[in-house]
């Protein structure tokens, strides 16, 4: 492994995240302080991962960086859409039962890059360079991008709301 400075610098924000959400975790009983407490650790997760698989020489410890980068990136999304609707009291308009039935879709989608070797829906097999993944996206992954970016846009609907609403 060869970390270049763009590479530690992930590390320190990953620490920095993680530190936050030690920081955070105690205090998970005021309002939208538990999502955004797993929402900075999973984003730590995902500085990590880009941070090892940046660093990563050979093509096999790129893939696995990979994999736990992309952890980090399939939560990030819906878990800030969490904290907006709890941090702005919306909890009442969304039932528990259909935010929970929302993890479906990221869980599918990590599930789908573990086996991906055997199915090619979330990445495509490009040709291989050496010593460099190449991502070409799938079917799969155009379909999660457009979740992640209505999750967002829903969170985004919300803070305008609480926003104008006072």
């Amino acid at each position: 492994m060869v970390f270049t400075p763009y590479s530690i610098t992930l590390l320190f924000i990953s620490l920095f995240m993680v530190v936050v959400y030690g920081y955070l975790w105690p205090r998970r009983g005021a309002r939208g302080v538990r999502p955004l407490a797993w929402l900075f650790l999973f984003a730590a997760i995902w500085c990590l991962g880009s941070s090892f698989r940046n660093a990563a020489g050979e093509n096999d410890a790129q893939q696995l960086w990979t994999l736990v980068n992309f952890a980090g990136i399939i939560t990030t999304p819906l878990l800030y859409l969490f904290f907006v609707v709890e941090y702005c009291g919306y909890e009442r308009h969304f039932q528990i039962r259909f935010l929970r039935f929302l993890w479906i879709v990221p869980l599918l989608t990590f599930a789908a890059a573990l086996t991906n070797d055997y199915h090619h829906l979330l990445w495509l097999d490009p040709p291989r360079l050496a010593g460099t993944v190449l991502l070409w996206y799938g079917p799969l992954f155009w379909f999660y991008i457009a979740f992640s970016v209505f999750a967002m846009i829903i969170a985004l609907v919300i803070l305008l709301g609480s926003l104008l609403s006072v």
